[in-house]
């Protein structure tokens, strides 16, 4: 019997690529992380070769304090990464609280970017 290990992102929905890309499946789990006391649920597309976590600034599950303040945050001009398609993404870097990718792994403090680029995606 295969038993999986519970520290295994959680596979919250995956989905077939396009008719143009048949073959290509993207994997989303549910994430959470506090921000000035404020609890954000947000479901993110998982990306291995990913530099930074990204989270559009439009997403609808980010609290309304986290997007004010998002506004003020400066872009980042020390990275530039990339989407898919070659056009530039800006960040915004901010320090979220208790980041759990799962139940056993929570970062207590870390930097997350933030970006309008990429409007309702993570």
């Amino acid at each position: 019997m295969y038993k999986i290990n519970s520290s295994e992102l959680e596979n919250s929905r995956w989905k077939q690529g396009s008719k143009y890309q048949p073959l290509r499946t993207s994997y989303y789990t549910r994430i959470s992380f506090k921000y000035k006391d404020y609890l954000n649920r947000v479901e993110m597309k998982v990306d291995t070769g990913a530099a930074h976590t990204i989270i559009g600034t439009d997403y609808k599950d980010l609290s309304e304090q986290l997007k004010e303040d998002i506004q003020d945050l400066p872009i980042d001009s020390k990275r530039t990464p990339e989407d898919a398609s070659g056009h530039t993404i800006s960040l915004k870097e901010c320090t979220v609280e208790n980041f759990r990718l799962t139940p056993e792994i929570v970062f207590p403090k870390i930097k997350i970017m933030f970006s309008s680029d990429i409007k309702d995606k993570a």
